[in-house]
């Protein structure tokens, strides 16, 4: 059972002058990150509890400490940690414990010190025989708190305690006047980790004219002795594994390991004696496999295990330094080097070798780099010429050709990339747009500027730069073959693949950019109405080539030079506003950013209004419409002509003397952006009268922003 595991000095360890009291408590076994709940409740005459502190703690190498400030008074304090609870009840007194404290700091006899220690706060760890050993220390600092009282007599008597045992000890080892039997049962008794087959070194190390040295003044040094043996045996018994790369003699040095000290070998490396030896002698074990291998089969999987074993452990030691020891601070073994039609190579090699050429992982890693040579220089040779290449017709030259020799082969079988006649390589077009050759470009575009490819990058490119090309020949061959566009599914199609391609560059150009503007033209498609849809795919064949298009380029481009106007005029035909204005800011159409808010909002359903209203629809191209928008002379439905209009009104409207042409330069101004039907002339003179004489006051008088404004004005003076 995972409990609660204290003793009631470490659970109440301090009381001090400043009120703080410390809890401790130990959890075995407590994940790491994991938390306990730590509460202390007051208790009354009546034994009733109230709480006075609450904290979750972070249990730490298994320990709760947390400090509290409180009053004097009795507390119970209960530990919370998962389903489990444990509690206990203690007083605080502070000024009692100040004064237990005082006594102690003024003892100056030891009868003084005595009496003082036998405070309550004390007595419990106080030994009375120990007298001599607590003045001496006492006379040297004074204490502040219980807890350093209480912690010192625990020094002082596992220290008196253990000159004691060292004492029985020694006379034993003394008067077993050079008995081994009797001197492996003392040291069995009294010490950890010791061996009975060490017995002669334990005797070398612990005696000196059949008695104890005089240098050994404790049972510390016994044992530090017994594990100075102990290591002396582990190392030789390493060696003698390493030199003949034995499985019985691994085992053997594995039982000299669990004698070692179970400690730290370095401070704060985090790896103990033990678990240092036991990782070297795992990569024996591994190297045996390799050896042992009887197959090809045996041997990938012993290598693949020494290539984990190598990779895990270089991870673990990583910025561990032991002093005087190697630690694996490099991967001296790569699985990636090895190559599968070598492994009988690989296995006759390493078969040739003594065992002091194949005890270590960089042994094996340079038997496998020699038997690669002999494979690997065609190889190294095609891939310094791909690298090498600069343009795409020296690329596809060094793929396709055949270096001098009686048995050459292209490049490309010695790399691995398939260009034979069944080949996706072989499917791609030489005619009109040679689309083998566009490989070639991809792979100078693509190719990594500093290192140049590797025999895998290259493969995976290849592959993927061929299938990229297979899709945008298909998607040409759409276009090419249609007597009918139904969709745009010839763009999707090349959007669909760019996302799945694996590599930065398509003929020279982002393939980022690529998806970026082909999604654009989707949607610009996605827009049109139906009509429109119908009218650009029939253009895209309409304006096909005799002999089709040669790239898929070209069908891109077909269908993207016809969208801006085919938008334009969809906006429109929508009665789409928000869409129209989105057109006339992205062109950039000059003066519009100037308009208001509403203006702009206005005047571009004027626009769309006055071009629906037209008995017939005149369709638009995107320049003819912003160059109309632009207009300088104050061309009807220009952005000046409307600017103008609203200020026609405001002057016409705001003239101090009214008069007949005053009234005349209104009706005019009016007239200019609405139809006055039905009024005669009297009644439009009625109405400027009305306008004027509803001016309002002030020196600004009529300010409208938007011809809705002036509609407004006339409808309310008629």
């Amino acid at each position: 059972m995972r409990g609660f595991k204290y003793t009631e000095q470490s659970f109440l360890s301090a009381i001090d002058t400043t009120k703080v009291v410390t809890i401790k408590a130990t959890v075995p076994e407590a994940e790491e990150g994991a938390t306990a709940n730590v509460a202390i409740f007051a208790v009354d005459e009546e034994d009733e509890r109230t709480v006075v502190a609450n904290k979750d703690v972070e249990i730490e190498d298994g320990v709760v400490e947390v400090d509290f400030d409180i009053d004097t008074g009795n507390y119970v304090v209960v530990v919370t940690f998962e389903e489990e609870t444990a509690e206990k009840p203690f007083a605080i007194d502070f000024e009692a414990a100040n004064d237990a404290v005082d006594a102690v700091n003024k003892a100056d006899t030891q009868i003084k010190l005595d009496k003082a220690l036998k405070n309550p706060y004390f007595v419990e760890n106080y030994v009375e025989e120990n007298i001599v050993a607590y003045q001496s220390i006492v006379e040297k600092e004074d204490y502040d708190t219980v807890a350093e009282i209480v912690e010192k007599l625990k020094d002082i008597n596992k220290a008196e305690a253990a000159k004691g045992e060292f004492a029985t000890v020694k006379a034993a080892l003394n008067a077993a006047e050079g008995n081994q039997l009797t001197i492996i049962g003392i040291l069995n008794d009294n010490f950890e980790d010791v061996n009975d087959d060490y017995i002669d070194g334990y005797m070398d190390k612990i005696f000196s004219n059949g008695e104890v040295k005089s240098d050994i003044e404790d049972k510390e040094a016994i044992q530090t002795a017994i594990y100075d043996v102990n290591e002396e045996e582990a190392e030789a018994a390493y060696d003698k594994a390493f030199k003949s790369l034995k499985a019985e003699d691994v085992a053997a040095a594995r039982v000299a390991a669990e004698y070692l000290e179970d400690a730290e070998f370095a401070t704060d490396a985090g790896i103990t004696k033990q678990e240092f030896a036991n990782d070297h002698l795992d990569v024996l074990d591994a190297l045996i496999a390799v050896y042992d291998a009887d197959s090809d089969k045996d041997l990938k999987s012993a290598l693949v295990a020494l290539d984990k074993l190598d990779t895990d452990l270089v991870e673990k030691y990583e910025g561990i330094t032991i002093p005087e020891y190697s630690t694996f601070d490099s991967e001296d073994f790569d699985i990636d080097s090895v190559i599968d039609e070598q492994l009988s190579e690989y296995r006759a090699a390493i078969k040739a070798k003594n065992p002091g050429e194949r005890n270590q992982r960089s042994d094996i890693q340079a038997i496998i780099t020699e038997a690669n040579q002999e494979v690997l220089a065609p190889i190294i040779e095609a891939l310094s010429a791909v690298n090498n290449a600069t343009d795409a017709d020296e690329m596809k030259l060094v793929i396709e050709e055949e270096p001098e020799g009686d048995d050459a082969v292209p490049y490309a079988e010695t790399l691995g990339l398939d260009i034979g006649e069944d080949s996706d390589y072989a499917k791609l077009k030489t005619y009109y747009g040679d689309r083998q050759r566009s490989v070639s470009v991809d792979l100078v575009k693509n190719k990594p500027a500093d290192s140049g490819y590797t025999l895998e990058g290259l493969q995976a490119i290849f592959n993927d730069i061929v299938a990229t090309r297979l899709v945008t020949q298909e998607s040409m061959d759409l276009v090419n073959e249609a007597e009918k566009l139904e969709d745009i599914s010839y763009i999707t199609m090349l959007v669909d693949r760019f996302k799945e391609a694996d590599y930065e560059y398509h003929s020279n150009k982002k393939i980022s950019e690529r998806i970026t503007d082909l999604e654009g033209f989707v949607k610009d498609f996605n827009y049109l109405s139906e009509e429109y849809q119908e009218k650009v795919l029939g253009k895209v064949i309409e304006d096909r080539p005799n002999d089709g298009y040669s790239r898929s380029s070209n069908t891109i481009k077909a269908l993207s030079d016809q969208l801006p106007d085919a938008v334009l005029n969809s906006a429109i035909l929508k009665d789409d506003a928000v869409k129209l204005q989105e057109i006339i800011v992205e062109e950039g159409v000059e003066g519009y950013t100037n308009l208001t808010r509403a203006q702009r909002t206005e005047f571009v359903q004027y626009t769309i209004d006055k071009a629906l209203a037209a008995d017939e629809y005149d369709e638009k191209t995107l320049e003819g419409f912003k160059g109309a928008l632009e207009a300088s002379d104050g061309a009807k439905d220009s952005i000046k002509w409307y600017v103008d209009a609203i200020e026609a009104f405001n002057t016409a409207a705001n003239e101090d003397e009214i008069d007949a042409e005053a009234k005349a330069e209104l009706i005019e101004a009016i007239e200019e952006v609405m139809e006055l039907e039905g009024l005669s002339k009297v009644d439009k003179l009625n109405l400027v009268e009305a306008i004027f004489e509803a001016k309002p006051e002030g020196d600004v008088g009529y300010a409208v922003k938007t011809i809705a404004e002036i509609k407004a004005i006339v409808e309310a003076s008629l």
